[in-house]
């Protein structure tokens, strides 16, 4: 068979074409089908035909979760975390149409450990010299970016983790640049904003004879306070990194954001191992308060005997 010859999708039979094929460890799969399976599965390529067979099952067994799981609490912006405190479930979407989307519904018991990933990246800010040069501050000053990712290790036959972005849009951590093109500790507030995708805002920088004012003369009152905000930031380091990020608004959002969800399936998975623990424990023989027996009380708390409530 030829290289580009169309192919069969192994589980639904239909024609595949030339850029429409999902390769599985012994068969072919169309794109399709492949939008079944979950968002969260990615071991396609050592996957079988069967493996994926049993995982479309579960699928569209799944349907029927989605349809009658009741949304207790919220957690999140863009991507969500749902939770059935009733059911003991939980999903994770971003979907609007749940019905449509089909996201995993798992059971709280399901959680094995939660944690928050923070990704920095950042760029150094530079200035021009007198003779018009690029160069550094003097400390370096840089602005910085952060993403936060989620993780819920989870215990299923289909995948173990589900990873999503707590942040909708990049948080972009800049300080504003103030005093002259030289100074050696100047002071700032950080400036934060959240890219779209678009340019960035612009950094405001100060040229070495300050702003101009009417008639491109000098600002005497920039160019004063530039000097005051030199000396009074004379030998002080400037704050870089996370303490930046910290002063950042949108940076602790995420941090408590991250917290919340990480303290809310952490509870709920405790909550109920706790239960599954009492409910194998040894039942405790007590004394019918309606007819006298010594008794084992029943799930619903009734004497074995002659089924009157008991206390416990």
């Amino acid at each position: 068979m030829g290289l580009f010859d169309k192919k069969n999708c192994d589980i639904c039979g239909g024609k595949i074409g030339m850029m429409g094929n999902r390769k599985l460890d012994d068969g072919n799969l169309c794109k399709d089908c492949a939008n079944r399976l979950s968002p969260f599965f990615s071991d396609r390529r050592r996957s079988t035909v069967a493996d994926i067979r049993e995982q479309l099952a579960y699928r569209e067994a799944n349907r029927a979760a989605v349809t009658v799981f009741s949304t207790t609490r919220t957690l999140g912006t863009g991507t969500k975390v749902l939770l059935d405190e009733n059911a003991g479930k939980f999903m994770v979407t971003a979907a609007r149409k749940l019905e449509d989307e089909n996201p995993d519904v798992l059971d709280f018991s399901q959680v094995t450990g939660c944690n928050v990933d923070v990704n920095e990246s950042k760029k150094e800010l530079k200035q021009r010299d007198h003779e018009g040069k690029e160069v550094s501050y003097n400390p370096p000053r840089y602005v910085y970016e952060y993403d936060f990712y989620f993780t819920i290790h989870v215990n299923t036959p289909y995948f173990d983790e589900i990873k999503f972005k707590l942040n909708n849009n990049t948080i972009k951590v800049e300080p504003p640049v103030s005093g002259g093109s030289f100074a050696t500790g100047s002071s700032f507030t950080p400036r934060s904003s959240v890219s779209t995708g678009g340019k960035a805002a612009p950094i405001s920088k100060s040229s070495p004879g300050g702003k101009s004012g009417p008639g491109g003369q000098p600002d005497v009152v920039s160019q004063l306070g530039a000097v005051i905000g030199q000396i009074a930031s004379a030998g002080q380091p400037a704050a870089q990194g996370v303490d930046l990020a910290r002063q950042n608004i949108d940076y602790r959002e995420c941090e408590a954001l991250g917290e919340e969800i990480r303290e809310a399936l952490t509870k709920v998975r405790q909550d109920v191992r706790e239960s599954a623990v009492a409910a194998q424990a040894p039942k405790q023989a007590v004394t019918c308060p309606s007819c006298g027996a010594s008794t084992i009380p029943d799930v619903q708390g009734r004497c074995e005997y002659c089924r009157g409530a008991i206390s416990i």
